[in-house]
């Protein structure tokens, strides 16, 4: 049989929009619009006998009896119509078998016709049980029982246009009708009918408690009512000639004109279906999409709304069958999936990238489904493969992508990726490492192409200084930039302003902590971008310089349209006032420039007013934004302008004889003055009422300023007065060196004896007289005798000279402490280089010492005070406050100060720290390092990262020796060993592993960079205070116990330490006021820089002292690794009994606590920052003196 060709469908296009239960947006007609872009319909499908296209079900019998036949058939069931039909046809020519009719009557009032089955009886079940008079007139009866709002016009089921010849025709008219056409016929089951439709009653009151607009209850309503789409659905219509509109009766409150193939209508019962009847088998509803036209759509929408049946427990969408139907969409022209997370349903997306027909699609947008790389890189696949040649946007926002899989993107083909226009990243992962991918890719010979313009939305996904300068090269090729809520820093938009070119249209840089260096760089960059439209900066910390050169720049572009500042409130009244002076220069139309929220007071509203009102914008459309802006005499300003504007009408107005529109000018002139006086005496009243309490605030904030500047003048003498004297003492340091450089220096000067001279002259006395074997032997006796004197001389010389220098340092001690009670104090104190404790500033033991017994007058000693009392929660809090200040601690760091020292920490982190991972680095450089790793070993793996116990720790390995874990829990390293003088003199870089410090014995002597760490904790007794106490700095993620090992003791917990603000128990009360003492004194001074200023002083002092004694004294440590703090040495390559009298002669000289630790012997010196720079010219003075007397 020859190839027939089925009817033409009417519907040149289509639009699929699925929406959840929730309830259907408003659904309109494709417009004009909406269908030119839309592509041609492809041709009518060509048919043989017997085959069937796709999506549409054809029995051959069908084929061939309405080829042959030629008769007129059943909209319905495609069957010819005798005269028993329906005799009544729609506008659209639509007739209906009248068992048809009454099957879907009774599909829509969802009758249970039979016992065995809930819904509605197939068309064959139908047929056999008849539809005589009696079964129509109870129909009739159970509709009529209706409520009467669902009594409305009858319309055709398929086109909805009604019955007969466009004329309104009531229910009643329709039932006779119906039961003229059929009267003839025999009834047969009536009492099946009669039974079923008994029940209509009951079934109608069951369903009012589902809800009045969840089943409809006539064909006019049918409100929302699926069980009606599925039966009319397993229909065939091989022609699909028919446009259904059966939807729109699904919600009584949104009948508009959709336009809605098969496809459509299939896909809505399917989804409506599963979500809105769970009793209906979902075999019966994926049934229907065997029998839909996906051919004829062209725009496919999954509504977000879908998300809350998914969350429900209603898959919503099925992958499988929804890929075969996608399959065959083949003139799709735009798809939007957005409503579930995809990547639960359809794991990478295999279903959809392999189904997507994409040889013509336009707008690929699969926003919010939570595609992961896997997912992208299966799109890009399907991309590649399958070359769309007319995709120019492709949109991924909302999704959870990450460089990975942004690289499959971009390494689309040439043929793919140039053609693509718009992309559409927002709210990914991708990070500073994208911006990297990206950047290589926009060459000339990659996506970027110069002659192509792209817009790119990559907000929201982690870019920083790195990405930005990865995207300099670039960003002057894209039409739309859009890198806002990304933390660039006032680094990256320096960066940014760099790459802008002439091509960029939008640039946005919002929320983006831009501050007053990048918009200061922008502004001297703008005039580079000749074609930017929008610019918008807002949310950003741009200051009144920042917003000057944004405007300056600005000036120069004509091509502007909308510049956004809000939000900036450091630009404030400055700021404006700046803005003001550049408006002149800007010439724009139409511009709109929105400053709210920016700090903008009266005066600067003013002066924008005064500068608009003098430079006339002549019809330019300008719009100026200043909601939320502390304006509060706006109005004020207004009612006086506009008073000045009426006056100036009035005699305009007389000038041109309008004498009424004068006198009406005049009035209302006359009430507005009025008004204006009365609001002004208001005010007058209001500021007498309060200038009595003004003047009181202001008397006693006079009295406070008083005392507060006479306070801080007595802390700025003192800090002076303390600076002179570091200065003075620096200064005598200075001249003592030089002193005793001269006396080393000066050549002895010999007074020659009697007895020498005398020898002399005898020796001259008898060489004259040629006796030289007795002048030889009498020279001989002469120069012994000199050199004994020689000797001596030098001997009574150093004694004056160590006279002199004790003298003087003693005038210098008594200079030092004159005025105070300090040198009663000082007098007997000895130079402590203890290892810890260690010694503590003088002043600070003074301090100590004053409070001791009366704090604050509180009458009682801070060790007798509750830990709960407001003076010491006063203490405590200062204490944190202090440590903040000097320490740089980020605000939302935990400061922990804790009971135990240094040691406890190395269980207390591996116990809070380790979490499910169960393993960390260490970094072993001594045996501090070496006993937290034992620690850790108890409560899970400690990994040697590195470890220099086979030199003896004397070294520091280069970190491509370390051996790192990317997977360890956390990275251990102690910053100062104290007792084998190794430290690191930088940061570790570990990655993105957590940092932990153990800084006990080298905390507080120089900045520290606290943000590297995850946690930092250091004994104080070395140099912040007494023993018995600890510190700590713990980043926020580590506080909430969420890494906290189950066996953790309570007293071990950071949560409960922070938690408790590290008063869980009663802590150490009078060290950590000690601590807090030592802290003040440390602000005082100038804080770490100062400490690391004396420590560098003090260790270069003695480093070079060993290293100049040519191999007398030894240090161990290679250089690079040295210790500020702690300096071990030997003498003479480990002389113990040298090195003891070396100890037992330093105490002569006030040098105590030199000797080694046990573990490694030799001698070692301390040099904390309570130790004054004079102990340590002292030792190494002594230092010499030992050397010289025991080189030999």
């Amino acid at each position: 049989m020859s190839a027939r060709r089925l009817p033409p469908v009417r519907s040149q296009s289509a639009k699929l929009t699925l929406r959840s239960s929730r309830g259907f947006g408003t659904r309109r007609s494709p417009t004009a619009g909406d269908l030119s872009r839309l592509r041609p319909q492809p041709p009518p499908v060509q048919v043989e006998a017997g085959e069937q296209p796709s999506g549409v079900v054809v029995s051959k019998d069908d084929a061939v009896e309405h080829a042959e036949h030629n008769q007129e058939l059943c909209s319905i069931c495609l069957e010819g119509l005798d005269d028993c039909c329906f005799s009544y046809p729609c506008g659209q020519g639509h007739r209906l078998h009248y068992h048809c009719m009454l099957h879907f009557l009774g599909s829509i009032l969802a009758i249970p016709l039979s016992d065995e089955t809930p819904g509605p009886l197939r068309k064959e079940q139908v047929r056999e049980m008849g539809t005589g008079f009696k079964a129509v007139a109870l129909l009739e009866a159970a509709m009529q029982n209706l409520h009467v709002e669902t009594r409305r016009r009858l319309c055709c089921p398929l086109c909805r246009c009604s019955w007969p010849d466009e004329a309104e025709v009531s229910l009643e008219q329709t039932m006779a009708s119906l039961r003229q056409c059929r009267i003839k016929m025999l009834a047969k089951n009536v009492g099946r009918l009669e039974k079923a439709f008994n029940s209509v009653q009951a079934s109608y009151d069951q369903r009012v408690e589902i809800g009045r607009h969840r089943m409809g209850y006539g064909l006019a309503v049918l409100d929302n009512n699926l069980h009606t789409a599925e039966s009319y659905l397993s229909h065939r219509d091989p022609s699909c000639s028919t446009v259904l509109r059966i939807f729109e009766f699904l919600d009584a409150r949104h009948v508009t004109s959709v336009s809605a193939c098969c496809a459509a209508a299939a896909w809505h019962c399917w989804v409506e279906c599963k979500l809105r009847a769970p009793h209906v088998k979902a075999a019966t509803v994926r049934s229907a999409t065997h029998h839909i036209w996906p051919q004829t759509t062209r725009s496919l929408l999954i509504d977000p709304s879908l998300r809350t049946a998914v969350q429900k427990g209603t898959s919503g969408l099925d992958p499988p069958p929804f890929s075969k139907w996608l399959a065959c969409a083949a003139g799709l022209l735009e798809v939007n999936i957005h409503a579930p997370p995809w990547e639960k349903l359809d794991p990478g997306a295999g279903y959809l990238s392999k189904s997507l027909p994409i040889q013509h699609l336009q707008i690929l947008d699969l926003s919010h489904n939570g595609l992961t790389d896997l997912g992208a890189q299966n799109l890009a696949a399907a991309l590649t493969k399958k070359r769309p040649v007319r995709l120019e946007v492709l949109t991924l926002e909302l999704n959870c992508i990450t460089e990975a899989g942004f690289d499959s993107l971009l390494s689309l083909g040439k043929d793919v990726g140039n053609r693509i226009r718009s992309w559409g990243f927002r709210h990914n992962k991708l990070g500073d490492a994208s911006c990297k991918l990206l950047a290589k890719a926009l060459d000339p010979e990659g996506i970027g192409a110069p002659n192509r313009l792209n817009v790119w939305d990559l907000r929201t996904n982690r870019i920083g200084l790195e990405g930005c300068k990865a995207l300099v090269p670039v960003i002057g090729s894209m039409e739309v930039a859009r890198l806002g809520c990304n933390p660039l820093g006032d680094a990256g938009g320096e960066q940014l302003a760099n790459g802008l070119g002439r091509s960029l249209r939008i640039l946005d840089l919002r929320q983006a902590e831009l501050g007053e260096a990048a918009t200061l760089a922008l502004g001297r960059k703008l005039r580079d971008a000749a074609t930017l439209q929008e610019l918008l900066l807002s949310g950003n910390n741009i200051g009144p310089a920042g917003a000057q050169a944004l405007a300056e720049g600005w000036a120069w572009i004509s091509s502007l349209r909308h510049v956004d500042l809000s939000g900036n409130m450091a630009i404030g009244k400055e700021g404006v006032d700046l803005l003001v002076d550049e408006l002149p220069f800007w010439q724009q139309a139409p511009f709109r420039l929105s400053l709210a929220s920016i700090g903008c007071e009266d005066e600067g509203a003013k002066r924008l007013a005064a500068a608009l009102r003098k430079n006339p914008r002549k019809g330019r459309g300008w719009t100026i934004d200043l909601q939320n802006n502390p304006i509060g005499s706006w109005m004020k300003l207004q009612i006086l302008q506009l008073l000045e504007e009426d006056l100036f009408r009035c005699d305009d107005m007389r000038s041109a004889r309008k004498y009424v529109e004068a006198q009406k000018a005049r009035k209302k002139y006359e009430e507005l003055r009025t008004k204006e006086e009365e609001r002004q005496r208001r005010l007058v009243d209001q500021a007498q009422q309060h200038e009595m309490t003004e003047v009181e605030q202001a008397q006693r904030a006079q009295f406070l300023g008083f005392s507060n500047a006479w306070d801080k003048y007595m802390a700025d003498y003192e800090s002076t007065a303390y600076m002179s004297l570091e200065r003075l003492k620096e200064q005598h340091g200075e001249e003592l060196g030089r002193f005793q450089e001269m006396i080393r220096n000066q050549p002895p000067r010999v007074k020659c004896s009697r007895e020498l001279l005398e020898l002399r002259r005898k020796q001259e006395a008898l060489a004259k007289l040629g006796k030289y074997e007795d002048a030889w032997k009498v020279k001989e006796d002469g120069d012994q005798l000199e050199q004994w004197e020689q000797a001596r001389s030098a001997s009574l010389v150093s004694d004056s000279a160590k006279r002199q220098e004790t003298r003087l340092r003693s005038q210098q001690q008594k200079i030092h402490l004159a005025g105070s009670d300090a040198d009663k104090m000082a007098e007997g104190r000895v130079y402590n280089f203890s290892a810890g404790p260690s010694a503590m500033p003088l002043e600070v033991l003074q301090e100590v010492q004053r409070e001791m017994v009366n704090y604050k007058g509180s009458g009682m000693s801070v060790m007798e005070m509750s830990h709960r009392s407001k003076e010491f929660m006063a203490i405590a809090a200062e204490a944190e406050k202090n440590l903040r200040d000097i320490f740089d601690v980020p605000s939302d760091y935990k400061v922990l100060m804790l009971q135990g020292g240094a040691t406890l920490q190395f269980s207390t982190v591996a116990l809070n720290m380790l979490g499910t991972k169960g393993k960390a680095d260490y970094l072993v450089t001594g045996q501090w390092g070496e006993k937290a790793h034992k620690e850790c070993n108890k409560y899970g793996t400690g990994q040697l990262a590195c470890n220099t116990k086979s030199t003896k720790f004397t070294t520091i390995p280069q970190k491509s020796e370390w051996k790192l874990d990317t997977e360890a829990a956390y990275v251990h390293y102690c910053a100062n060993e104290t007792v084998n003088g190794v430290e690191f003199s930088y940061t570790p870089d570990v990655g993105s592993v957590p940092l932990v410090a153990d800084m006990s014995s080298n905390f507080c002597s120089k900045p520290i960079e606290v943000g590297k760490h995850a946690y930092i904790y250091a004994g104080i007794q070395k140099n912040l205070g007494p023993a018995g106490m600890a510190v700590g700095f713990l980043r926020p993620d580590f506080a909430d116990g969420s890494k906290e090992l189950k066996i953790c003791p309570t007293y071990c917990s950071f949560k409960t330490t922070g938690d408790n603000g590290s008063m869980y128990n009663t802590p150490a009360c009078f060290t950590l006021y000690v601590m807090g003492e030592y802290l003040k004194y440390t602000k005082k001074v100038g804080g770490l820089a100062h400490w690391a200023e004396q420590s560098d002083k003090k260790s270069g002092m003695l480093y070079g002292m060993i290293d100049g004694s040519d191999g007398f004294y030894q240090c161990p440590v290679e250089k690079s690794a040295r210790s500020r703090m702690n300096v071990p040495f030997t003498i003479k390559g480990g002389d113990e009994a040298l090195e003891k009298k070396f100890l037992d002669e330093a105490k002569k000289h006030k040098l105590y606590t030199l000797a080694g630790h046990r573990s490694v012997g030799g001698c070692r010196a301390s040099l904390y920052n309570g130790l004054p720079l004079e102990g340590v010219a002292t030792l190494t003075d002594f230092m010499k003196s030992f050397m010289d007397e025991n080189r030999k």
